[in-house]
């Protein structure tokens, strides 16, 4: 320790001199330092050690403390330049601390004040974030094998991953024709920092299916791309199936969408639009189309404000065969009834 006074000259009568005693201690400034990593999920980077040394350094050793995105496998761990005959080694001694030692069996001491010592390959595996790179009970060992570390420096890893999400959970198509395709548009956002990558899409039931549909399917950081999924069947009944997304996305690789469609045999009745002049009477065209045996069937019409049913109904030749009845139950609604006399069907198909 330094000790010295310090004199205070004032105007003050009864104090005009003070006296202060000041004492400071110096210490050599022998910094361990963990250098921040960047990389993608999945893939291997590399963590750099540093020294920042005043005095003269023979070996070190620290424990790293990894959270639970990074892992040590046994991969590369090299010194710098900065060695000389040095040897180094890392140990696993629990799930998330690495133990790394270095030293000279000749007592040489590293190269420099400052800069990279050593660099360990790791393995990041895990969602985008930064996360906490600790290191404890560090040790550097001067020339008479006494610690002269001053501080130990921790650090961040910096993880960047594709993050898939899909908001709809399940998609239910409309109620198809046989003869007919639905479709739903499926988007797939990924708000991740890396690119996702969906390498296979599933569908476990053949109504279900998509087309023209080239894969991978890349979607940077920040985007969206949409999935044309589409429901057919030509026979009717209800359907469900399972639509599976595969994908880079580190957290969530396999989303599973549940589908469901219904396909109904379509048999309608229609009205033609027409055109007629005002005051005038007409027939009122209806078409059915049916596409399954038709022995009868039954509408009420609803006749706007300002028309009136003459009391005439004329039957085409597709149901000549039917017996047709009809009835004003209010004063705007028509009901007709029609069925088969001799238990023939109507054609199938469209007629008017």
């Amino acid at each position: 320790p330094i000790s010295e006074n310090i004199l205070i000259t004032t105007n003050e009568f009864s104090n005009e001199i003070n006296t202060i005693d000041v004492i400071g201690e110096s210490y050599a400034v022998n910094q361990l330092i963990v250098g921040d990593v960047f990389g993608r999920s999945g893939y291997e980077v590399e963590l750099k050690l540093e020294i920042n040394n005043m005095d003269s350094i023979r070996g070190f050793s620290s424990d790293i403390i990894f959270p639970e995105v990074i892992s040590y496998s046994g991969g590369e761990i090299l010194l710098s330049d900065r060695a000389v005959d040095h040897v180094i080694n890392a140990n696993q001694i629990n799930v998330n601390t690495l133990r790394v030692v270095s030293y000279s069996n000749t007592n040489k001491f590293f190269r420099g004040i400052s800069g990279e010592i050593a660099s360990i390959k790791i393995n990041l595996e895990g969602p985008a974030g930064n996360y906490p790179i600790n290191i404890e009970n560090s040790i550097l060992s001067d020339s008479n094998i006494v610690n002269v570390l001053s501080d130990e420096i921790s650090s961040s890893a910096t993880i960047i991953s594709p993050e898939m999400v899909i908001l709809d959970t399940s998609i239910i198509f409309t109620e198809t024709s046989i003869f007919d395709t639905s479709t739903f548009v499926l988007n797939v956002d990924n708000i991740g920092m890396d690119t996702l990558t969906i390498d296979s899409i599933f569908i476990f039931d053949e109504q279900f299916f998509t087309d023209d549909l080239e894969l991978p399917l890349i979607i940077p950081p920040s985007n969206r791309d949409s999935l044309i999924i589409k429901f057919f069947s030509h026979i009717e009944g209800n359907f469900s199936s399972i639509i599976r997304l595969v994908s880079n996305d580190p957290f969530n690789s396999i989303i599973d969408i549940a589908a469901y469609g219904n396909s109904f045999i379509p048999n309608i009745i229609g009205i033609n639009s027409d055109s007629v002049k005002t005051e005038s009477s007409f027939y009122l065209n209806f078409w059915m189309e049916n596409n399954e045996e038709c022995l009868g069937f039954q509408f009420d019409l609803i006749i706007p404000t300002g028309f009136t049913f003459l009391d005439s109904i004329i039957t085409t030749e597709p149901i000549n065969n039917f017996e047709t009845q009809y009835s004003l139950i209010d004063s705007s609604t028509l009901r007709v009834f029609s069925y088969s006399t001799n238990q023939i069907s109507k054609p199938l198909g469209k007629s008017v």
